[in-house]
């Protein structure tokens, strides 16, 4: 009797997470090519147009472009700079109707940092199936140039 029970209860397991997985639209069917199909999340790429290896100076005139793909489309790009607590910039862009690739440049106000101070880059990209991914990048200011020293 026992085992008839185990053998009820695992076939009645069995159907119900077939039922649901089933039900799940996220999941990947045929290749039909709708967002319902999408389960990707965009990818997200950064370029800074001043410095190297995330190293900036602080009087150099900075801006970062974010680059954001996605097999079906991206749909909603945001981008926030800051140091520490303290927002720099703000970018954000709906995308009607969704494009495969969308590239965003931000410029980045330097006139209220200072020397040592590390600024974060977050961006976040949703396509059209609400997949979102969130990357961030970290950059230090430098004071990488030395005076100018005018003699007359």
């Amino acid at each position: 009797m026992n085992l008839m029970r185990h053998v009820a209860r695992l076939s009645a397991l069995a159907t119900a997470v077939t039922v649901i997985w089933s039900c799940d639209s996220r999941m990947p069917t045929a290749s039909t090519g709708n967002a319902t199909d999408d389960v990707q999340r965009p990818d997200i790429t950064f370029a800074l147009s001043a410095g190297n290896n995330n190293i900036v100076d602080i009087g150099a005139n900075l801006s970062v472009t974010v680059t954001s793909t996605d097999d079906f489309g991206v749909g909603y790009v945001f981008t926030r700079i800051s140091n520490g607590a303290q927002v720099l910039a703000i970018d954000t862009a709906t995308i009607k109707p969704t494009q495969k690739s969308v590239v965003r440049t931000v410029p980045i106000p330097l006139g209220s940092v200072a020397k040592g101070d590390q600024l974060t880059i977050r961006a976040t990209a949703a396509d059209g199936a609400t997949n979102e991914t969130t990357d961030s990048l970290v950059i230090t200011v430098a004071d990488t140039s030395g005076p100018t020293l005018v003699v007359s």
